[in-house]
């Protein structure tokens, strides 16, 4: 079996070609790929998908591929062939995908177990941090970067190992060996705070698996800021400063993707999926809806279902059924 090293001798452009012939031997048409109970995706669109909406987990994001403009929160960031995200804390995402059959969009969600990332950052030297190489920071919560020929020797190792074992579970010392290496980058910045114990964003990021294990329940920013231990305004400044987003933009965002999810995916109703998410009146659903994804409810999910037939369930929010 390879090692890490014997890939980082390699010229960047043929670790391309590796790993994007691994994955179109993991991935090879389009939808959705899972391995390791679940927690590593490799995504593939053989065509355009005009509006994607999904709820992310904390992880490792890796556009291969193609590419699309993605809309986390109120920023938007356009995202190219090599480009790579941390993602911190859970978030809504809106992309526009570009996939055809010549040049398939291919993406892999690889999602991060937090406890085990602090677990290794309590054993790891303590170094002062690099300056990235890239603009990589768009907020507390997200950070993206480019891929060089370390980052992604992990990620060859990683498929190797998922192919060779045939069992489609992560091999613990390719992931923990990927791990350390997210942990030590400029970029892993955005880890390292999400697991110290000596800053706010593990506060933050209690009332944000508070808000959405309970997202379609009635609460208010003085609860969220209870549950993180914060003053109100405190609190406010700081989540918005994780997520670009209100707490209560946040809550808004949640419950609008999680009923999107529900009428496309599920077939559920406007009304029914309306209830579901906890909005009381349809009407201000449907202003909402429509302010968010540019259609009302019902012409949104009839022009989606006709012009890109789903063919796999976006990710939902952490507390839905």
């Amino acid at each position: 079996m390879t090692s890490t090293s014997d890939f980082d001798q390699k010229p960047f452009d043929v670790l391309c070609k590796i790993v994007m012939e691994q994955f179109a031997s993991l991935a090879p048409n389009s939808g959705r790929h899972s391995f390791g109970s679940n927690r590593m995706h490799l995504i593939r669109y053989d065509y355009a998908v005009d509006l994607f909406t999904s709820v992310m987990k904390p992880s490792l994001l890796v556009l291969f591929n193609s590419g699309s403009e993605n809309f986390w929160g109120r920023m938007k960031i356009s995202s190219r062939a090599n480009d790579f995200a941390l993602i911190g804390v859970q978030m809504p995402m809106m992309s526009h995908i570009d996939g055809s059959p010549e040049n398939p969009l291919m993406f892999l969600v690889l999602n991060l177990d937090m406890k085990m990332l602090s677990e290794i950052l309590a054993t790891m030297p303590k170094t002062p941090p690099q300056q990235p190489q890239y603009q990589a920071y768009y907020s507390d919560g997200i950070a993206y970067g480019k891929l060089n020929v370390t980052l992604i020797s992990h990620l060859i190792k990683l498929f190797e190992e998922i192919k060779e074992t045939d069992s489609h579970n992560l091999v613990p010392p390719a992931l923990l060996d990927l791990y350390k290496h997210l942990l030590q980058i400029p970029e892993g910045a955005i880890l390292r705070s999400m697991v110290s114990q000596k800053n706010y964003a593990p506060s933050v990021t209690n009332s944000i698996n508070y808000l959405t294990e309970k997202y379609n329940e009635d609460f208010t920013v003085e609860t969220l800021a209870e549950v993180a231990d914060m003053p109100t305004t405190t609190f406010h400044r700081y989540f918005k400063a994780m997520t670009s987003l209100s707490p209560m933009q946040y809550v808004k965002a949640i419950r609008l993707f999680e009923a999107r999810r529900l009428m496309i995916y599920n077939a559920r109703s406007a009304v029914d999926a309306c209830q579901s998410v906890g909005y009381e009146s349809a009407s201000q659903f449907s202003r909402e809806y429509k302010r968010a994804f540019a259609r009302p409810p019902q012409q949104d999910v009839s022009f989606t279902i006709n012009y890109t037939p789903p063919t796999f369930q976006p990710f939902a929010v952490k507390g839905a059924s």
